[in-house]
């Protein structure tokens, strides 16, 4: 079973595959919010038939989405307390 923080840190394309093998209708003209509460509206009315299919469904890697950063550098990293008094 999907949990909540696990659907929303999917892309839309992934929920959109879930929600096509649930058979949920309609599922393409769901904004990703919309799909998740579907996607777990389904899994409330159907416990034993979504067990095996978390197993199916991988979520991508950090690798795919990382860039190779040079070495002895950091990545930026921006200071919200410090930026937080600039306001006017």
């Amino acid at each position: 079973m999907f949990e909540i923080i696990d659907l929303k840190s999917m892309r839309l394309s992934e929920l959109q595959e879930i929600a096509q093998k649930m058979k949920i209708s309609k599922f393409r003209s769901f904004n990703k919010l919309d799909l998740i509460y579907q996607i777990l509206d389904y899994q409330a009315a159907n416990p034993d038939t979504l067990k095996t299919e978390k197993k199916a469904v991988t979520p991508t890697t950090s690798e795919e989405n990382s860039e190779v950063q040079p070495a002895g550098k950091a990545p930026k990293t921006r200071n919200f307390e410090r930026n937080r008094g600039n306001k006017p």
